[in-house]
């Protein structure tokens, strides 16, 4: 593949089509050591800082080398004086997805995080709710017009009955 310019660690090549590829062309590579990243930048008052991050990292293989593939890291700044951003979610090699947590969980597709938030699920009309076509077993919405959640058993949309439920002190 031609190769379009050099930095050093880092050779940027058009692989095939319209693929860029960034290579670390060190042989560092241990778990944990970025592989690539994209890095999203402004300036403020003529210093610039990073506003996000597109990362990959090394990920562990079973003997704790670096062979298991790469970690896809989704980073964020607070605000304009944020140095360095903070992960915000991680896609790892095995496909979990992780909002909140460096670490999700290996038996979950989407491990979400949080001690001050929740997770909103789509909220609906029971008309909506119906319009869905084809809904898969177990998909879950909010039922805003009887204030319930309901999931949809494989032939039919149910209620979440409370009826076994204690209620919030």
């Amino acid at each position: 593949a031609p190769n379009y310019g050099t930095i050093p660690h880092l050779a940027v090549a058009n692989v095939s089509g319209a693929t860029l590829q960034l290579r670390n062309s060190t042989s560092n590579t241990l778990a944990g050591n970025t592989l690539g990243r994209i890095q999203f930048t402004s300036s403020y008052i003529n210093s610039p800082f990073a506003a996000g991050n597109i990362r990959a990292i090394a990920a562990n293989n079973a003997s704790g080398g670096a062979s298991g593939g790469a970690h896809i890291l989704f980073e964020t700044s607070t605000g304009v004086t944020a140095a360095s951003p903070s992960e915000r979610m991680r896609i790892t090699s095995g496909g979990n997805v992780g909002i909140g947590t460096q670490s999700p969980s290996s038996s979950a597709l989407l491990d979400v995080s949080s001690t001050t938030k929740g997770v909103l699920l789509p909220r609906m009309t029971t008309t909506q709710i119906n319009a869905i076509s084809n809904p898969a077993e177990g998909l879950t919405v909010f039922n805003t017009l009887l204030n319930t959640l309901c999931f949809y058993n494989g032939v039919a949309w149910r209620k979440v009955s409370d009826s076994n439920m204690n209620p919030l002190p």
